[in-house]
């Protein structure tokens, strides 16, 4: 068995900005909460975010027909908040720099405490779920983080391995933006999504080199690292009691190990 305190934000944090897929405004109010992660729009009852609320893993993860939650949600779980509520004014949560960065200093800047309660559980065996070459493997662990990214011709295999800490995620994970193939960037638009991507906030990778400024030389790996945390958040297990392995996977299979996982759960206080 497994206990941990459960964690929110200590002030409400607000943040505004264009969605990444609709390049409309929106604003994110994240407030104090005891019930887990909640989300709604403003006037609209919440919605508990757990794999089950999820509507579209199309591009991005949806829950509630709010698109692209999983920065958020890698942000939170990365920096130990376990309970917030989370309201959006707008289709989908702002994709500010592209990465998970501002969520996690927005987080730092007004703390997080203790709810005063706390969670037990028993994690009953690994989970494991493929398609094809693409795996998630979730065990009981001490926060080992691996994850896999290959495109070819550039930038061919990227492998990283990390052990988890929240400075570890501030420093290696969070500062990692999203990731467009340029190839794929007139279809993604047709498409309706990316209408808000900028050089900015999105790594375009071309056949032979990034074609907008990288943070780190191994950025996808990093960000599709993060992903993968931001939904696996939904089975609510805090990251440090897990080892994770994703190997080329996206947010379906994400979604899909999160399921697993929850399903895996024996949980005797929540």
């Amino acid at each position: 068995m497994r206990v941990f305190p459960c964690t929110t934000i200590a002030e409400p944090i607000e943040q505004q900005g264009v969605g990444i897929h609709t390049g409309e405004n929106a604003t994110v109010r994240i407030l104090p909460g005891s019930e887990g992660l909640r989300i709604r729009r403003p006037g609209e009852p919440w919605t508990p975010m757990t794999p089950d609320a999820v509507t579209s893993t199309t591009r991005c993860t949806s829950i509630a027909g709010i698109r692209t939650v999983e920065h958020l949600l890698s942000a939170l779980m990365g920096m130990g908040v376990t309970d917030a509520d989370i309201e959006v004014d707008g289709e989908e949560v702002p994709i500010l720099d592209g990465s998970s960065l501002p969520w996690v200093e927005a987080v730092s800047h007004v703390g997080t405490v203790a709810t005063g309660s706390s969670r037990t559980f028993e994690f009953r065996g690994e989970v494991r779920v493929s398609e094809e070459d693409r795996t998630v493997i979730v065990r009981p662990g001490a926060g080992g983080l691996y994850a896999v990214y290959e495109r070819w011709p550039f930038p061919g295999r990227q492998e990283l391995s990390l052990t988890f800490t929240e400075e570890t995620y501030a420093k290696e994970i969070a500062p990692a933006r999203t990731v467009a193939l340029e190839i794929e960037v007139e279809e993604l638009l047709r498409a309706g999504h990316g209408r808000g991507g900028t050089p900015e906030n999105t790594l375009v990778i071309g056949a032979d080199g990034y074609l907008t400024p990288c943070r780190f030389e191994d950025e996808p790996v990093r960000h599709k690292l993060l992903d993968c945390i931001g939904d696996l958040a939904l089975a609510g297990v805090p990251l440090r009691f897990l080892d994770v392995a994703c190997e080329r996977a996206g947010h379906t299979l994400h979604v899909a190990a999160a399921r697993a996982l929850a399903e895996n759960l024996h949980w005797t206080e929540r």
